[in-house]
């Protein structure tokens, strides 16, 4: 529940548990846990810093290494890109492509990578992006999607 923390220091916290010995990159339980946990804390995740895109990008890259399947399942949080606005979708695909980059890239993750970036070519601008200069908190954000759609 680490990850689904608000306070400020989320990240830093996330990032420490990954070394902590309980921690296991090769469990996907513990992948989902901490790291899926912490891609739904809009709140920290959507950091205009782009630090939680970062990490995620970082972490995708390590799992593919070993767990492709794993490493593809978590990436589709970057690949929701098109609902947030101008500022954090750039971030998230700029993430995206530094994943595509890499020398030794899954199919997997390389499939679900490529076609959301293939997407942004295609479109130029994101579909119904939620323009927000305040920082982005879970009730902004659902109320904003809500509007939005």
């Amino acid at each position: 529940m680490q990850g689904a923390s608000e306070l400020p220091n989320t990240l830093e916290r996330v990032k420490a548990l990954t070394k902590h010995e309980s921690f296991d990159y090769t469990n996907p339980n513990k992948i989902r846990a901490l790291i899926g946990t912490f891609t739904r804390n809009l709140g920290c995740f959507h950091s205009l810093t782009g630090e939680g895109y970062r990490f995620l990008a970082d972490t995708v890259i390590k799992i593919d290494a070993f767990n492709p399947e794993v490493a593809a399942t978590r990436v589709q949080a970057l690949t929701t890109w098109r609902s947030y606005d101008d500022k954090r979708n750039k971030l998230m695909r700029k993430e995206l492509e530094r994943i595509l980059k890499e020398e030794k890239i899954s199919k997997n993750l390389y499939e679900i990578v490529s076609l959301s970036l293939k997407e942004a070519k295609e479109e130029n601008v994101p579909k119904k992006p939620i323009e927000t200069s305040a920082p982005i908190t879970q009730n902004r954000l659902f109320t904003a999607i809500k509007n939005v759609n």
